[in-house]
C-alpha cells in the first residue's frame, strides 16, 4: 500500500481528482456524500488521464501508459506536453485512502488541505476519519 507521494517511483500509481471545482474528499467525507465522489472526481491516476487525452486527440496511449510507469510526476507532466496532452488537469499531492480503492491507487487532496492519512483509521467496513486527539 502506498502511504505517500514522496517516492517518485510511486507517482504513476496515485490517483488525483481531475474534475476542476469538485469538493476536497474530507469535505465529501464529512458531509456524507463521498460514496460517489471518487466518480464525481474523475478520479484516476495521471498517465489515466493522460492516455484520456491521448485517446480523445486520436492517438494510441500504449506507449505513454508503459512508460509513464517509470517517471516521476514532474517526468511525467513533461513527456505529456511533448506528445501534445497538453496541461492535463490533476489535482493531489497529499494521500487520502478512500474505500474500495486498491493499495496501488490512491486518491489524493490538493494541496492546500490537510493531509489525511493522518486522521483515518482502517475499520472492518472500511477506512473512517479518526478522531484528531
Amino acid at each position: 500500500m502506498i502511504d505517500s507521494n514522496i517516492d517518485p517511483i510511486d507517482h504513476p500509481h496515485i490517483k488525483g481528482a481531475t474534475v476542476p471545482g469538485v469538493e476536497p474528499l474530507y469535505e465529501a467525507i464529512r458531509k456524507g456524500t463521498d460514496k460517489d465522489w471518487e466518480h464525481r472526481a474523475g478520479c484516476m491516476t495521471y498517465p489515466d488521464a493522460v492516455a484520456k487525452v491521448l485517446k480523445a486527440k486520436g492517438t494510441d496511449p500504449s506507449k505513454w501508459l508503459k512508460d509513464s510507469l517509470h517517471m516521476s510526476l514532474n517526468e511525467m507532466k513533461k513527456a505529456a506536453a511533448a506528445l501534445g496532452a497538453g496541461d492535463v488537469f490533476l489535482i493531489g499531492t497529499l494521500p487520502a485512502l478512500l474505500r474500495g480503492t486498491s493499495g496501488s491507487k490512491v486518491p489524493l487532496t490538493s494541496a492546500s488541505e490537510e493531509p489525511l492519512l493522518l486522521h483515518h483509521m482502517l475499520t472492518p467496513s472500511g477506512w473512517r476519519l479518526a478522531s484528531r486527539f
